[in-house]
């Protein structure tokens, strides 16, 4: 049971760090699928014959996946 302080404060304070952390991951995971799934319906019209394209894109998204994935990165903002 809270004590009377912490209850009069309510949402006054910001959450501790581990909620925080935990909350900008899942907002970086939403910025990350929003992202690839912007890629895919930008290049949706593309032929599926189209062999050098579809190859280009495929190397493209590795390129950006390998970026992406590197510790330095936290978030994707478009």
């Amino acid at each position: 049971m809270p004590a009377g302080h912490q209850d009069k404060a309510g949402g006054k304070f910001p959450p501790p760090p581990i909620l925080r952390s935990t909350q900008e991951r899942q907002g970086a995971r939403s910025n990350f699928r929003t992202f690839a799934q912007g890629e895919f319906r930008k290049n949706a019209t593309v032929d599926r014959k189209d062999f050098s394209t579809v190859e280009y894109l495929v190397r493209r998204g590795q390129r950006q996946l390998e970026l992406y994935s590197e510790p330095g990165i936290k978030n994707i903002v478009r």
